[in-house]
């Protein structure tokens, strides 16, 4: 619905500034802006735009306390194998894993190009608490809504 009255302003302002009579000498345009069309034709256009960008980030697509403290606790005692309630979270978000022949755990997040790698041995505990806080949580955020069902 947005994008539609954006779209209707935008191309509301465009006519409305080119069905006016505006002459290209620097005098006239000065003069121009004296005019009602003008001046009506640019905030349509302004404000269709607005409406027409994306600004999905400034949107609902941030977890609420409730579901950041149960993805954090539920990597907070990282040991290098992921629990069920580890795999479920990253089930919900569609984020795969695999065992390297090295075996650490290498993470795929949908969309981007590259692996994220993890420690595998239970001495580094604080590994999953970063990796929640510094990779999923903003990845979540970024990625998904209310609207998506997260």
């Amino acid at each position: 619905m947005r994008r539609v009255v954006g779209g209707i302003l935008f191309a509301l302002g465009i006519l409305t500034i080119f069905s006016s009579p505006i002459a290209l000498t620097g005098f006239f345009v000065s003069e121009g802006w004296k005019n009602a069309e003008n001046i009506f034709g640019i905030v349509f256009v302004i404000f269709g735009m607005i409406l027409l960008s994306n600004f999905g980030s400034l949107e609902k697509r941030i977890l609420d306390s409730g579901e950041k403290q149960q993805i954090k606790s539920a990597f907070r005692q990282w040991n290098g194998r992921l629990t069920g309630a580890q795999k479920q979270i990253l089930r919900r978000y569609g984020i795969q894993t695999e065992k390297t022949g090295s075996g650490h755990l290498a993470f795929y997040f949908p969309g981007v190009p590259t692996k994220i790698y993890t420690s595998s041995t239970p001495s580094d505990q604080r590994t999953g608490l970063n990796f929640t806080l510094k990779l999923l949580i903003p990845y979540i955020e970024e990625n998904y809504s209310k609207r998506d069902g997260s």
